[in-house]
């Protein structure tokens, strides 16, 4: 598996391919032939924050994603990230 920092995805892709991709992305989407399903959300009481997990699978481009998000508001005052985000990107069909 490969791990990329914010420098690396800004070093290896381009933004051009990057909104190419998006658009297409979106267009299968609009199309109805992505496997999209709702958000879900996982409260975190104790820490006054949430996990939200977003799968979509989109067989027209080879893709399996998941983007992972935590969401903390209270981290602005210790000077963190309130919406830390990972995303994990699998080409099929591996």
């Amino acid at each position: 598996m490969l791990y990329l920092s914010d420098e690396d995805v800004v070093r290896h892709a381009p933004l051009e391919e990057v909104i190419s991709a998006v658009e297409e992305a979106f267009k299968y989407f609009s199309l109805g032939v992505t496997v999209t399903p709702l958000r879900t959300r996982v409260e975190a009481r104790e820490y006054r924050g949430d996990i939200l997990l977003m799968p979509c699978y989109m067989p027209a481009m080879n893709v399996f994603s998941t983007k992972i998000v935590t969401v903390y508001p209270e981290n602005m005052a210790r000077g963190l990230p309130t919406i830390p985000v990972s995303y994990t990107h699998l080409t099929l069909p591996t």
